[in-house]
Parts: structure tokens; sequence; C-alpha cells
């Protein structure tokens, strides 16, 4: 068993394997960095220790599961870029150049573009199929992406978006193609603050269900949130005609007229008070009474 910890983002599960793995951290009670690697197995109800961290033991080590290849990739706040396949027990250093990053982030892997997220320091990104790192320039980014605060991050593949929390009722998504963020929450959700050593993976996306649950505290309650499949929770002002929303997709709910005077693209469907839309344009419109 590993000895108890401050694990930063150094935690994943791998679903493939039903196990979760364990990468470095600040080991109690000396506060030494670790330099191992655990598992654990949920089936045997076990630990395992496994190889050595890559690199020297470092604090604010990332770890974050693809899917995709089954391998988990390690980026540590040093210079380096690693992949570990559980099958072979090893690690595989990917990157050529140094690739120096603070160690108050959380990450995130963008499946669709193959991309490792890393937000806290503004938005890096490590491109899996080149394994080099740059910069990212987004707008309308909130305080904490740039705070090292290490922010709870996720992919949400099913609305294409980054989505990150960092305390309050807010939560903001993050548009990869346009470099947009927004703030998405419509209804009240926690009030308390996030805490000062980070949020890592206390928020978290579980493809299952498809929403993205919160563990800001133990003495707190959890919570769910739930985003739209156009990545943007939205609402129609009263009595509009023609109101135009910049999204592709959208879904509406509680929608109190007949649907009488609703017009939209391609993929309109009204099924009593709920409109669905999956629009093949780049824009959708919608004129309604009593809205």
């Amino acid at each position: 068993t590993p000895v108890s910890r401050h694990t930063y983002d150094g935690l994943t599960y791998m679903t493939h394997a039903d196990s979760f793995f364990a990468v470095s951290g600040s080991m109690s009670p000396c506060g030494f960095a670790a330099g191992d690697t655990w598992v654990y197995n949920f089936a045997q109800n076990k630990w395992q220790q496994k190889a050595s961290a890559p690199s020297a033991a470092n604090y604010g080590t990332l770890a974050v599961y693809d899917s995709s290849t089954q391998k988990v990739f390690v980026k540590e706040p040093g210079y380096n870029f690693f992949s570990y396949s559980l099958e072979s027990n090893t690690y595989n250093k990917l990157n050529t150049s140094d690739q120096y990053i603070d160690y108050h982030l959380s990450a995130a892997i963008d499946s669709k573009r193959r991309k490792f997220i890393m937000i806290g320091d503004g938005v890096q990104v490590i491109d899996l199929a080149t394994n080099q790192m740059t910069t990212m320039q987004t707008t309308g980014a909130p305080a904490f992406v740039t705070s090292r605060q290490s922010p709870g991050i996720a992919y949400d593949p099913v609305a294409d978006r980054i989505v990150a929390w960092h305390g309050g009722t807010n939560v903001y998504t993050l548009n990869m193609d346009t470099g947009v963020w927004a703030q998405v929450a419509i209804n009240q959700g926690p009030t308390a603050a996030a805490p000062y050593q980070g949020t890592f993976g206390r928020f978290g996306y579980i493809p299952q269900y498809g929403v993205f649950a919160l563990i800001n505290s133990i003495d707190q309650n959890a919570w769910v949130f739930k985003l739209s499949p156009s990545g943007i929770a939205s609402t129609v002002p009263s009595n509009t005609s023609g109101s135009v929303l910049g999204v592709s997709a959208v879904g509406i709910t509680q929608f109190n007229s007949s649907g009488s005077g609703v017009v939209a693209g391609d993929g309109l469907t009204l099924t009593g008070n709920t409109i669905d839309v999956v629009g093949t344009t780049d824009r959708l419109v919608i004129s309604a009474d009593s809205i």
C-alpha cells in the first residue's frame, strides 16, 4: 500500500484494466516528493507497486489515461513527457526537447484532436502526434486559467469541449477550434470556493452517464453537472423572433408553447415540450411565441 500523500494531478482510472493509477506526489508526513508508481486493482482489491516514476521525484506530476491507446500519458513539471503501459509496466519518453511547465496545473486529453491539454498557467497543449508542446491563445478565459491553482478540468467528447470548474456555481467550456471560453452553467450549483491547494481530478467526466462529478470536500455535498450536446447551455429570450444563436446544435427543454412558429435548420424534432436540434449549418434560428 502506498504511503498517504498529496497526489496533485497524478491519479487516473485505466478503463480497460479496471484499475487506478497513481504516480509521484508529496508524501506524508515528511512532504518529500515520491518517485514511485502504484496501481490499484479493483477486482483483486489490492495495490501493487509498479515501475519507478520515469525521472527524478517531482511535485505536480500530471497523469491522464487515454482509452484509444490504453496507456497513461504522464507529464512531469520538469521537462519531460512520457507514456506508461500497464501491460509491459514500462515508461516511454516521448519528447525530444525540453517542455517546462509549472507544478500547479491540471490536465485532460482531447480525444478528438489527440491533444494533451494543461490548464493553470495559461493553456498549454502537447500534440500527441508529434509530442511537441505549444501555448494556445484563448479569449474570455476565467481568472483560474492563469492563476496557477490547479483547476478541475475534463474533456466532454459528446459536446466536444474542455470543461473546467474552480469554485462556485460557474462552469466554463473551452472550444478547442475557436479558442473561446464560455460560462455555461444556468442554474444554482455549489457555492463553496475551491481548495487553495487545487481541485485536480475531483472534477471529472463520467462517460457512462454523460455527466461531470464534483467532490469539493468530504464535508460538502457532491454535485453532478450535465452539459448539453452543443457544449452550450442557453436560454432563449421571451417573445423573440429570429433569435440567432451561434452554435450548430442546441437542446431546449421546458418549451411552453405548442411549438408552432419554430423555424430551424436540418435535424429539428419536436416531442411534447422538448425541441432537439442537430444542425448542419453554422447557426440556428428560432422563432416562437410564448417561450
